[in-house]
């Protein structure tokens, strides 16, 4: 894939996988960027732009239990995807 798209939502279940959990991207080749969907604190509200999101290929991801405020939510899950990068790089050499 060109892209992953990451949207941040927090799970009330428990169902949705934390970021640094998502693994490498084997189909399609190596992503050139991640895009990333922050709503406003505690979530989106709408199910319909959950939907909407979901429907136009972006995973659902968690960034941890805290509540945040969306623009720390924001450098939160940069650093996240930054790092999660990072460990994509090294996956991929070691698969070479």
């Amino acid at each position: 894939p060109s892209s992953v798209r990451l949207l941040a939502h927090p799970s009330a279940d428990g169902q949705i996988r934390e970021l640094s959990q998502l693994p490498l991207p084997r189909e399609g080749g190596w992503p050139r960027r991640i895009v990333v969907a922050v709503g406003p604190e505690a979530g989106w509200e709408d199910p319909a732009e959950l939907e909407m999101l979901q429907a136009a290929g972006y995973e659902q991801v968690d960034i941890g239990p805290r509540v945040l405020r969306s623009d720390v939510a924001v450098m939160a899950l940069l650093a996240l995807a930054d790092d999660l990068a990072d460990r994509w790089d090294v996956e991929a050499a070691s698969n070479v």
